[in-house]
């Protein structure tokens, strides 16, 4: 005793899938799996690196600054930079692996850019330092840092006369 409208709900229920859409479910699922298993990260597949970090009561980074001639040091301005030159997070995390000619060409361009933006007060660069920084954060291990106490500034490179 079914209606039209129960014969259309059947009809629709029992419509399978064709080879053509589970090819593509298994190909795409194949991909997710080994990009996750081997560490790719080849978007839009991740290999799950967002939050596979080990959150620790520090937050660990980096700083660049330059010494004027008057011999105070202030922060490079990065985000007044043009678009090309403000991955400074990408540079700093790798500066370590430079060689020293590649540091100086770092160095030496982002002097080039300072002295392009007019940064502040610094009429002339003496030197620009790099520094890695430790960040207590609020006392729990998934803090958001700028917490609790003094940070630490180590310094790891120094380009004299960029």
């Amino acid at each position: 005793m079914g209606t039209d409208g129960d014969e259309g709900a059947a009809q629709a229920g029992s419509h399978t899938v064709g080879p053509g859409v589970r090819g593509a479910v298994a190909v795409f699922l194949t991909v997710f799996v080994a990009c996750g298993l081997l560490g790719l990260e080849a978007w839009p597949f991740s290999g799950w690196e967002l939050f596979s970090h080990v959150r620790t009561a520090e937050v660990r980074g980096w700083l660049a600054t330059a010494v004027g001639a008057d011999a105070v040091e202030r922060p490079i301005p990065f985000g007044s930079f043009a678009p090309g030159h403000r991955g400074e997070l990408q540079v700093l995390k790798g500066f370590d692996g430079l060689s020293p000619d590649e540091r100086r060409g770092v160095c030496r361009a982002w002097a080039a850019e300072m002295a392009r933006v007019g940064a502040g007060e610094i009429v002339e660069i003496v030197e620009i330092r790099v520094y890695a920084t430790t960040d207590p954060t609020r006392g729990t291990s998934t803090g958001t840092g700028g917490g609790g106490g003094q940070g630490r500034r180590d310094l790891r490179h120094l380009c004299p006369e960029p």
